[in-house]
């Protein structure tokens, strides 16, 4: 959970002398990689927000997801055309 991960942030945060560009990259290099990708493919987020955009806005993505995944269940994606087709080679 991000909310979770923020308060381990914080803590440690506080610990060091890094500025705030570095901990924008922290922050962002220790998300979930499918939330942190997401966020960036969607759009909103961009390399010119504070530590506390992309917290705030990490979280309201992460409830969200969960909202949508209580109302139609969590969803699966499968292969269709032509990558369901594709045998892979072996290794």
């Amino acid at each position: 959970m991000v909310e979770n991960y923020w308060l381990d942030f914080c803590t440690w945060k506080n610990l060091t002398e890094y500025n705030k560009i570095a901990l924008v990259g922290m922050f962002r290099d220790g998300l979930n990689t499918g939330l942190a990708c997401k966020l960036v493919e969607i759009g909103v987020m961009n390399r010119s927000l504070t530590l506390e955009e992309w917290y705030f806005k990490a979280v309201k993505f992460e409830r969200a997801k969960q909202v949508v995944e209580g109302i139609f269940g969590r969803q699966t994606i499968k292969p269709s055309g032509l990558a369901s087709k594709i045998e892979k080679k072996p290794t």
